[in-house]
């Protein structure tokens, strides 16, 4: 494992303040994590990326060190606009890679659709792109709708289950790893906006990323956990994007779950370093 460490900073974005972590120089490449994590989930695969680019992994609002206001709603548009002025205030641009994980694909391809910026290459780590939600996926949902539920799996019990529901190999998982998901939510209002991120996902726009998907003409790299039991359909997921994306590389990882940067991140790290070092191709889509 690499021993380099990002730098925790911050900035003041659509009135909010916004937590990120920064490694390395050259260019850019933005990380964006899922539910219930953080920029906490990229801290040892950074190291990788940041050997020759600059790898900056943001802190969503609703989740890690970021505000968690209850008085907006967390769909793609609120995040998209974040996104946007994130990185013209951390001076990411005109052109950026992107890494996404989780929540964090749909999230940050429907911010790429309509962004300023440039992108330029993509690496999917297990998400969900398409609006045929699993079966379990749907019932999860419908649980962080339920009173008393709702509640219950924003606890730091229910969250530390979430980790290590989210892995094969249950060693991999340390008190770090738990307080990382945990601390961000000491309290009912972090927690209620936890919940929000989900509640207010609209699923609806799902259907917009599956058209633009085909048009984006650049190098994609997916990376699989095939034993994820959060996103069980994360295979089907991966063959789909094949089809839709002929372009695309995918390299299974057949012994992890869905939080492949615990499980492997030096595996996870050295692929997409590898894959950022290639050369980039002359087009590209905006």
């Amino acid at each position: 494992m690499m021993s380099a460490h990002a730098e925790l900073k911050s900035v003041t974005a659509r009135g909010l303040t916004i937590r990120y972590r920064e490694l390395g120089q050259g260019p850019p490449v933005l990380l964006i994590h899922g539910w219930p994590t953080s920029s906490f989930v990229w801290r040892n695969v950074m190291p990788y990326i940041g050997v020759s680019c600059r790898a900056v992994a943001i802190d969503l609002p609703g989740f890690g060190g970021s505000d968690k206001p209850l008085n907006l709603t967390y769909d793609m548009a609120f995040y998209g606009s974040v996104l946007e002025e994130f990185c013209d205030l951390v001076g990411i641009g005109p052109t950026l890679s992107l890494v996404v994980h989780d929540i964090g694909g749909p999230i940050g391809l429907h911010w790429a659709m309509g962004s300023s910026y440039r992108l330029e290459r993509l690496a999917v780590l297990n998400t969900l792109l398409y609006p045929d939600l699993s079966l379990m996926v749907r019932a999860f949902l419908l649980a962080c709708r339920t009173p008393g539920l709702s509640r219950f799996l924003a606890t730091p019990w229910s969250l530390r289950q979430t980790l290590r529901f989210g892995v094969r190999n249950q060693t991999c998982i340390d008190q770090r790893a738990c307080d990382g998901v945990c601390t961000p939510y000491p309290d009912r209002p972090s927690r209620k906006a936890l919940m929000r991120t989900l509640n207010d996902l609209d699923t609806d726009a799902f259907s917009d990323i599956v058209a633009w998907l085909p048009a984006l003409n650049i190098p994609v790299q997916i990376i699989h956990g095939a034993g994820d039991r959060i996103l069980p359909k994360m295979g089907q997921t991966a063959a789909r994007l094949l089809r839709d994306l002929p372009q695309a590389r995918l390299h299974t990882f057949e012994h992890c779950g869905h939080f492949l940067q615990e499980e492997a991140p030096d595996e996870v790290g050295a692929l997409l370093s590898a894959f950022f070092k290639q050369p980039t191709p002359s087009s590209a889509a905006g």
